[in-house]
């Protein structure tokens, strides 16, 4: 009964008719998935294996962020840089990128996962 008074009034709210309501509307009934893609849809990122706990953490906050397998050079991070239009997140400062992917580097200082979350939003 409960969650069909929460539907209702997700339906005057938008003003549509219980045949209009979908189950996407009733599991995010503000937007807000949608409209935190569109806030951050130009933050993409790239990140090395070794920032698996960090990419879990920025992809929960709905930021588009891959993760390149164990072992991946320097140059396939700038190859995807480039061709994806992201920006590459790094722990390690002697990595050297091309020159044309090097205003896409991003040095992270901290340790942490949660600090380095911090650090990027």
């Amino acid at each position: 009964q409960e969650q069909a008074l929460w539907r209702e009034r997700v339906r005057l709210r938008r003003g549509e008719t219980s045949a209009e309501i979908t189950r996407a509307d009733i599991s995010d009934p503000e937007g807000s998935l949608d409209s935190k893609k569109h806030t951050n849809g130009h933050l993409r990122f790239v990140v090395p294996a070794s920032l698996t706990k960090l990419m879990k953490k920025m992809r929960g906050l709905g930021l588009d962020t891959v993760i390149l397998a164990e072992g991946a050079s320097v140059q396939e991070l700038a190859r995807v840089a480039l061709a994806e239009d992201r920006i590459i997140l790094t722990r390690s400062r002697k990595t050297q990128v091309a020159a044309e992917a090097s205003d896409r580097l991003y040095v992270l200082r901290r340790e942490a996962p949660d600090a380095q979350l911090r650090e990027v939003v």
